[in-house]
């Protein structure tokens, strides 16, 4: 995702010691370890990828993780160039696999479900919710926060009617506390964007619900290329009931 993408290329390598994403800075330490996750329940582990990590060795990668999410479309017309490629190595690694929509505020929020949907097409029994991932840099123009959110909303209930499961939120803390305050964002699943910290600074719309995945950090390196890492709140049982039920 664009906060992210700009920390790629940076070496971290894939020893299993922990793990962890990051806050709201990034963790400019290099290490041969994953970055510890205190929680031992914590153990499930994921990437966010997008064309920009290139060739990504998934073959590497599935003995490794559980889940993977790749960007599929941003605005009303642009489908990144490795999701349809990314899409299907996913499936074929065996991970529970999610596709992201990058949110566009000067862009009809229905035509960009409605373009993410018939990108992404008819999920199967292993894909995940559909993610919005909406924060700072998609705004064309501070909006008002009514205008925003009323969009966002619309958003949200079009993937919902047309995939039958309640998409996925991606968002930082400091971006959801100052334009997604409506507490019925607190219903949408969490996919939190939050660095160097041992837990997730979890928005004022989501204290009653909390986080479902928390993006820890954007300095997993595998063959030279840097990965968002994140992790899912629950054991591996609790994400296929996830998968299953959302």
């Amino acid at each position: 995702m664009r906060l992210k993408v700009m920390f790629a290329y940076l070496l971290v390598s894939l020893a299993f010691t922990s793990c962890k994403k990051v806050t709201s800075g990034t963790n400019s330490a290099e290490s041969n370890e994953i970055p510890h996750v205190e929680d031992g329940v914590l153990d499930v582990r994921g990437i966010d990828v997008s064309h920009f990590q290139g060739v990504i060795p998934w073959d590497t990668l599935a003995t490794r993780l559980q889940f993977a999410f790749c960007k599929a479309t941003e605005g009303e017309t642009y489908v990144d160039p490795s999701f349809q490629a990314n899409w299907g190595h996913i499936k074929t690694a065996g991970l529970y696999r999610g596709a992201y929509h990058f949110y566009r505020s000067d862009d009809d929020p229905e035509a960009q479900a409605n373009f993410f949907i018939q990108t992404v097409g008819a999920l199967g029994s292993n894909d995940l919710p559909l993610v919005l991932d909406v924060e700072a840099e998609g705004l064309a123009q501070p909006p008002s926060d009514t205008t925003l959110q009323r969009d966002i909303f619309l958003f949200l209930e079009v993937l919902e009617a047309n995939t039958g499961k309640r998409p996925i939120i991606y968002t930082s803390t400091n971006f959801a506390n100052r334009y997604l305050t409506n507490v019925k964002f607190g219903k949408y699943p969490l996919w939190i964007a939050s660095y160097q910290e041992d837990k997730p600074n979890v928005p004022e719309a989501w204290k009653n619900t909390s986080w479902d995945f928390w993006q820890k950090t954007d300095h997993y390196t595998v063959a030279d290329e840097a990965f968002d890492f994140d992790v899912f709140k629950g054991n591996p049982a609790a994400l296929k009931v996830f998968v299953e039920n959302d």
